[in-house]
């Protein structure tokens, strides 16, 4: 299956996945498909046709876009989560890798953890110095923890703009209310951080939004965050996107 034929095809998924959000778990491909489970379902939830509906796969790419590079496996693979990413099954079907036990303080037990060196696609990955749980939501990777929270989107970069172009076109409607720039470059990535100063009913402090861009895609990162003793980390999170095909 290519990305060019994946507009038309349709998978069984879980409502663990689609009516809890939990993320996609085991994927496994027999004659009639793909069927994405989050990996805690039990045999009684799965022999129920009305758990596992049939939606469109383009429709679970939005969720989580991750599971595209391996959608030209071959009918038999099975491939469970871990917390770098899908990798193959070579024992009968289980759970997908739970978190490390005992799950550090403050992270929910029911959400995968990362933590290090953490593979955000198939060429772009990013290092965390503190464990943090990560889900998909609305297309996008999230990760967290007790004060901080990151939003992460890949996308590609425009045709006919080069990475130092992108980034240097920050949003014009925010150009009064943002602060704190920094621009740098490392290798072949070009890198922007920089704060908003944006109205919010509570009293968190200026999130941290930042781009990383190379010739092969583009990295947009938001960062929130408790209270400014976080922003050295947000920071240092930004810095650490790394583009392996190119940097």
């Amino acid at each position: 299956m290519t990305a060019e034929n994946t507009e038309n095809a349709t998978c069984h998924v879980s409502q663990r996945i689609l009516a809890d959000g939990r993320p996609v778990g085991y994927m496994v491909r027999d004659e009639l498909g793909w069927s994405f489970l989050a990996g805690d379902e039990t045999q009684e939830y799965v022999d129920d046709p009305a758990n596992l509906p049939v939606v469109a796969l383009h429709d679970l790419l939005e969720r989580d876009p991750w599971i595209a590079a391996h959608l030209q496996a071959p009918v038999g693979t099975a491939l469970v989560r871990t917390a770098t990413g899908f990798a193959v099954e070579s024992a009968p079907p289980t759970s997908p890798m739970p978190p490390p036990s005992p799950v550090p303080p403050g992270l929910h037990p029911d959400y995968p953890v990362a933590q290090g060196h953490t593979q955000l696609s198939e060429h772009w990955s990013l290092t965390l110095p503190q464990p943090m749980n990560r889900r998909m939501e609305d297309g996008a990777l999230v990760l967290w923890r007790p004060g901080l929270t990151l939003w992460l989107n890949l996308w590609d970069l425009p045709d006919g703009s080069s990475p130092a172009e992108y980034v240097d076109r920050l949003p014009a409607e925010s150009a009064e209310r943002r602060f704190d720039v920094r621009r740098w470059r490392y290798q072949n990535a070009q890198y922007v951080g920089y704060r908003l100063a944006e109205e919010a009913p509570d009293a968190r402090v200026p999130a941290l939004y930042g781009i990383a861009a190379t010739d092969g895609g583009v990295l947009h990162l938001a960062a929130y965050f408790d209270a400014e003793s976080t922003m050295g980390a947000a920071g240092t999170i930004l810095a650490s996107a790394r583009n392996g095909a190119l940097c």
